[in-house]
C-alpha cells in the first residue's frame, strides 16, 4: 500500500508540475510580454497571502489521530481563511500597496487559488483515508483542466481576464464533478 501511494503521489505531483509549466508556455506563446508581466506580477502577490492563508491545514486535517474536529470544520477553517485573503488584497489596494489597475487580476487569481485550497481539503479527506489514488487524480485533473480552459480562453478571447475566468470555471467543476463526490 505504501508503494502505491508513493507512486500515485510521485506521478500525480509531476504531472501537476507539467500543466503549471504548461500553462506558463500557453501564456508566454499567445500573449505580449506586457500582459504577460502583469500577470506574473499580479500572481506574485496573491502566492504569498494565498499561501498564508493555508495554514499548512491539510497536513493538520490528515496527522489528525483523533477525529475530533469534523471535515466540516476544517472546511470552514479554510472558506473563512480565503475570504481573509481576498480581502487582505483588496486592503492592499485600498491603501495603495499595490497598483490599483493589477486588483482585478489579482482578485481573479485569488479566486482561482481559493478554490484550490478548497480543493486541497478535499484532497486532505482523501489522503486521510489513504486513496493517494483518488487525490493525485485530483490534482491532474484540475492542472489540465485549467490549462485546456486557459488555452482556449487565450487563443479565443486575448484576454488575461478571461484566460483566469476559465481557469477558475474550470478548476471549480473539477471540485464540484469530481473531488466532492469521490471524498465520500
Amino acid at each position: 500500500m505504501l508503494q502505491a501511494n508513493f507512486s500515485w503521489t510521485f506521478v500525480g505531483n509531476a504531472l501537476y508540475a507539467g500543466t503549471q509549466w504548461g500553462l506558463l508556455i500557453v501564456l508566454t506563446k499567445l500573449f505580449e510580454p506586457e500582459l504577460f508581466g502583469r500577470y506574473t506580477l499580479a500572481l506574485s502577490m496573491v502566492t504569498p497571502v494565498f499561501t498564508a492563508s493555508a495554514m499548512n491545514l491539510r497536513a493538520v486535517q490528515v496527522s489528525a489521530v483523533e477525529d475530533d474536529v469534523s471535515f466540516t470544520d476544517y472546511l470552514f477553517v479554510r472558506l473563512i481563511t480565503n475570504l481573509l485573503g481576498l480581502l487582505f488584497l483588496v486592503l492592499l489596494v485600498a491603501l495603495g500597496l499595490i497598483p490599483s489597475r493589477l486588483l482585478s487580476l489579482m482578485f481573479l487569481l485569488g479566486c482561482n487559488q481559493a478554490i484550490d485550497l478548497v480543493k486541497d481539503v478535499y484532497q486532505g479527506a482523501m489522503q486521510k483515508r489513504e486513496r493517494m489514488d483518488l487525490a493525485s487524480i485530483s490534482k491532474v485533473l484540475g492542472g489540465c483542466a485549467s490549462i485546456a480552459m486557459a488555452a482556449v480562453m487565450a487563443f479565443l478571447t486575448r484576454n488575461i481576464l478571461f484566460v483566469v475566468v476559465g481557469m477558475i470555471t474550470a478548476r471549480f467543476f473539477a471540485l464540484l464533478l469530481y473531488d466532492i463526490p469521490r471524498s465520500r
